[in-house]
């Protein structure tokens, strides 16, 4: 090989990926009389970084994951590029882990969307951060991303395009054992709730959308996810062996296609979210059936239309639909001087006092929707059959030993006529 120019490190390496692929495609093969074959090379040389993120990030749709989940990948992995340029994948070594790592304590949090740091060097974004005291992130958050960078190369190295991964010496940091923060993981007191559905302030609060006079009451009486109960569809409202209840599930929605193929924008956090619940009595005697009637009247797909998130222009759902919820009522709680637990308490709220009732945790994963661990799997699995309507009595049972000390504000028919099906300014 003559009259070859190289121009910088990023030529030499690929000027060395081009030599190794060319030596061990053209080695002789063996004249031995052995029966088995010879040793093909230990990994075949990766394309660039940025076709492998590519087409990593084209498999996770395939494979359905969450578009929250996808987007969090892609955020890791386009940080990763930043680090080591968009050199082959094959190139990428331990130390170019160690300054990512550098830039995922101390960059600028906004660094992978703000136009302001599209130019900045990796050495830039660290020193940015560092001047300007940025918080380090959780261990939590580090873990995520040393779990989607591990996911990402041991694909790679199954579809033999490298021959080892840079993570494989990166092992998980010991657990911090520093006190929790106890945000968000408690229940409300009695006095919370009372401030919280007081007939002095909730209505007022809850009357300009109708997420916000009934999600919170759902939440607390039925202990669903927050975006469980933003999701929910008029088709969800079933009735079951003479029950009213509510379907925690993920259907497809009408005109609604990712790759040629019916979509869901509804989004379940595992197997075991998949539930049915009984409407607690509390919330119909609110009113919440009259309110389904009117939602349903007024033609909306949705509970709660205006939650429904953006489609972006890849037919991706842009965000969640418990979003804008999650703000509202975050605000609202602080104004009543509540800033230590958010949504998620209700769902703690109705847990705890059951189990103080001594419901078991099997029956109340029942209505939770958590996985429940057998005790002899195979016998519980596969050998004790219980009807659904065994279930559903089981769960109504259950869900009326909950008997919080607050009055639920009645709806009136009618009351969100102007709302249903519109979309105004979420504030």
């Amino acid at each position: 090989m003559r009259n070859i120019s190289v121009y910088g490190d990023e030529g030499a390496i690929r000027l060395q990926e081009v030599l190794q692929f060319v030596l061990q495609s053209t080695k002789p093969a063996r004249q031995s009389d052995t029966r088995y074959p010879a040793p093909l090379p230990l990994a075949t040389p990766a394309r660039l970084l940025s076709v492998e993120i590519s087409d990593f990030l084209k498999d996770a749709q395939r494979r359905n994951l969450r578009s929250a989940t996808i987007k969090a990948y892609a955020r890791t992995l386009g940080l990763l590029q930043r680090v080591t340029g968009d050199i082959q994948a094959s190139r990428v070594a331990h130390t170019h882990i160690h300054k990512l790592w550098d830039v995922l304590t101390w960059a600028p949090e906004d660094c992978s969307s703000n136009p302001v740091h599209a130019n900045k060097s990796a050495d830039q974004l660290i020193a940015e951060g560092k001047s300007g005291n940025r918080q380090r992130p959780a261990p939590l958050t580090l873990e995520r991303h040393r779990r989607f960078l591990g996911a990402f190369f041991n694909q790679l190295k199954t579809a033999g395009a490298i021959a080892h991964s840079p993570m494989d010496a990166f092992k998980q940091a010991k657990p911090d054992l520093m006190a929790k923060s106890e945000h968000d993981k408690r229940p409300f007191t009695d006095e919370e709730l009372k401030r919280i559905f007081a007939p002095e302030t909730f209505p007022k609060w809850a009357k300009k959308y109708p997420h916000r006079w009934w999600a919170p009451m759902i939440g607390l009486h039925t202990g669903a996810r927050v975006n469980e109960v933003a999701q929910l569809k008029t088709t969800d409202i079933i009735k079951k062996e003479g029950m009213w209840c509510m379907a925690i599930r993920k259907t497809a929605d009408e005109g609604f296609y990712v790759d040629g193929r019916p979509a869901s924008k509804q989004s379940l956090k595992n197997a075991s979210s998949e539930r049915t619940i009984p409407i607690p009595d509390a919330l119909i005697k609110a009113g919440f059936l009259g309110f389904y009637m009117d939602v349903k009247e007024a033609g909306c797909a949705y509970l709660f239309p205006q939650l429904i998130p953006k489609v972006t222009d890849k037919g991706l759902v842009a965000g969640r639909h418990s979003q804008a919820l999650m703000n509202q009522f975050g605000l609202y709680l602080r104004k009543l001087g509540i800033d230590d637990v958010a949504f998620h308490g209700f769902r703690h709220t109705l847990s705890t006092a059951l189990g103080r009732l001594n419901v078991t945790p099997q029956n109340l994963a029942l209505i939770t929707g958590h996985t429940v661990r057998h005790a002899v799997p195979e016998l519980q699995a596969n050998y004790i059959h219980t009807s659904e309507t065994e279930d559903l009595a089981k769960k109504k049972q259950v869900l009326e030993l909950f008997k919080p000390d607050i009055e639920l504000p009645s709806y009136k028919r009618g009351q969100f006529k102007d709302q249903l099906c519109i979309k105004p300014k979420q504030s």
